[in-house]
Formats: C-alpha cells, structure tokens, sequence
C-alpha cells in the first residue's frame, strides 16, 4: 500500500528529470569513452609508426643496401666462371661482408624486427650462414687440394642467392603494407 502511494505523488515533471539525467549520464559517459578510445587507437598508431621508423631507418639504409651490393658482387663476380671455381678474392668478400651483415643483423635489427617480419628475417640469416658456409669450403679446397669437391658449390649458392631475393621481395611488400 505505501509503494503505490509512492508512485503516485511523484510529478511528472521529476520522471522527467530522472531520465533526462539518466540518459545525460550515459549519453556522456559513451562520448567520453569514445574520445578517449580515438585517442588511445591514436598513441598506438604514432607509437607503432615511431618504432617501425627505426627498423625501417636500419632495414633500408644498412642492411638490405649491404645485402643487395653481396648479392650483385656474388652474381657479377662469382657466378660467371665456370664449374665449381669461384675467384678467392670474392669469396673473401663476400666472407667477410657477409659476416658484417650478420653481425649488424643480430646487434642491430633483430631487436627492432617486427614479429611479422621475424621468420622472414630468419629465413634470410639462415642463408647468409649457407653462404658462408660454401665460401668456406670453397676457400678450403682451394687451400687443400685434397678435399673433394663433393658439393656443388655454386648451386647452393645460386639457391641461397634466390632465397634472399624472394625474402627481400616478400619484406619490402609488407613494409609498404605496415607504413600504409
């Protein structure tokens, strides 16, 4: 008996009121809730963008630059002689550029390297060590002779040189996705 009562002494103009302030409450509560998911989605974007400048800044400048003056040394001065020969100049620089590339790779870039991009950035380091590896057998037999050639050399080295290629393709396209 008292709760119908007390439903029905209240004006009309304070169920108004009510939900007036009710739905003003929430109306700003969403709109505050939105702004500040814009601003959170765009700190997230400026801290994304910041930190893929400093991999792209070393990516591009450094190690993809070096990468593709081994890979045009290989095929400009390597790849042109016949059987399993290679000048033992280039082999040496193409040794010890490579090992340069892999040092900065490890020092520099991996911590920098964005997750998406890892397995392609390990893919590539994997065929910087088959490079070095073949150089060193090649350096090895030329030293010794009596080390069989067992290997073809030069076709490991054509496939890692492929490789690479591929994987510098596959990086690029995603670092024009990441920066779009």
């Amino acid at each position: 008996m008292v709760s119908a009562c007390f439903w029905k002494c209240i004006s009309p103009d304070a169920w108004l009121q009510t939900v007036g302030g009710l739905s003003g409450a929430f109306l700003g509560t969403l709109l505050a809730g939105l702004v500040s998911l814009f601003l959170y989605k765009r700190e997230l974007k400026e801290q994304k963008i910041e930190k893929f400048s400093g991999f792209k800044r070393n990516y591009i400048v450094y190690f993809r630059s070096n990468l593709c003056h081994l890979l045009q040394l290989m095929e400009d001065r390597g790849m042109e002689t016949e059987g399993n020969e290679l000048p033992v100049y280039v082999l040496q620089i193409v040794k010890e550029k490579n090992n340069e590339i892999k040092r900065f790779y490890l020092r520099e870039l991996e911590p920098e390297t964005p997750i998406l991009l890892y397995k392609n950035f390990e893919l590539i380091y994997e065929q910087l060590i088959n490079i070095t590896n073949a150089c060193q057998l090649l350096l090895l037999q030329k030293e010794q002779e009596e080390v069989p050639a067992v290997f073809n050399v030069k076709e490991i080295l054509r496939e890692s040189l492929t490789v690479i290629r591929e994987t510098l393709e596959e990086i690029d396209k995603e670092v024009q996705e990441e920066l779009e």
